[in-house]
């Protein structure tokens, strides 16, 4: 399997795909993922095997490293096994701070979830760099439950008028069986610690015929906007809420 980059102005016309990631005898596990920088750089990052690899271009995509960086382990390798849940994603999500007031500018974060600590034990994660995937910092866990439970598919934005990170994932803290809520982490400083709270009313159990996919969030001038699934009377619905970050840090 290969990663290929494509780029165009109008989104009718693009041009030749250029080779980002050549994985020549392996097998891309969780879709490859950009972003761009503040000033322009160009950063793409993928899962293979038990690798999270960043490749990138400070030419708009023209040219890309013949190496891959080597990001970090992770340690579940190609899948992870959660309880009831029939597709869970394994893709690393991939951001960086453009926030002209955030003393974090320029810095590059990578969240994923892994079974580092045990099949039964699924944690959020994340890295980050300030010198454009270089050099990384040790991976540092997330979710603060203090138990072995499942924590999974984290979908992560930067508020980028305020540099503030978000976290949104699925957790099972509360309960010993297959019952998940849905939980928002959030750091101010960069990423040097995390707060996290449930932001879903109710918790739901996931029908592992139907449950799949992706969540999402977004953030703007203070205001977030997680949207995930889950199932009610064994269909799968589609949720969101409106936060407001004044809110969260009252509690």
């Amino acid at each position: 399997a290969s990663v290929f980059f494509s780029s165009s102005k109008n989104g009718k016309k693009w041009s030749e795909p250029a080779l980002v990631g050549d994985l020549t005898g392996e097998c891309l596990r969780g879709h490859a993922m950009p972003t761009v920088t503040f000033d322009g750089k160009l950063m793409v990052t993928w899962l293979t095997g038990n690798r999270i690899l960043l490749d990138r271009s400070y030419n708009g995509g023209e040219w890309w490293l013949s190496n891959d960086i080597f990001v970090t382990e992770h340690r579940s390798g190609n899948t992870l096994e959660i309880p009831g849940h029939a597709s869970c994603n394994v893709m690393p999500v991939l951001a960086s701070d453009l926030c002209t007031k955030s003393p974090y500018r320029g810095s590059l974060y990578i969240f994923w979830a892994d079974q580092r600590n045990g099949d039964g034990d699924t944690d959020i994660w994340f890295t980050r760099s300030h010198n454009y995937g270089d050099n990384w910092s040790l991976p540092t866990r997330v979710n603060d439950d203090k138990g072995s439970t499942h924590q999974y598919m984290p979908w992560a934005a930067i508020d980028q008028t305020t540099g503030y990170i978000y976290v949104l994932y699925y957790d099972r803290r509360n309960y010993d069986d297959d019952r998940t809520d849905v939980y928002l982490a959030w750091s101010t400083d960069g990423g040097a610690s995390f707060r996290n709270r449930i932001v879903s009313e109710t918790p739901f159990t996931p029908d592992g015929s139907l449950l799949g996919g992706y969540n999402s969030i977004s953030a703007h001038k203070g205001v977030i906007a997680p949207v995930w699934s889950r199932v009610d009377d064994g269909k799968i619905t589609v949720w969101t809420s409106v936060i407001k970050y004044e809110d969260l840090a009252k509690k």
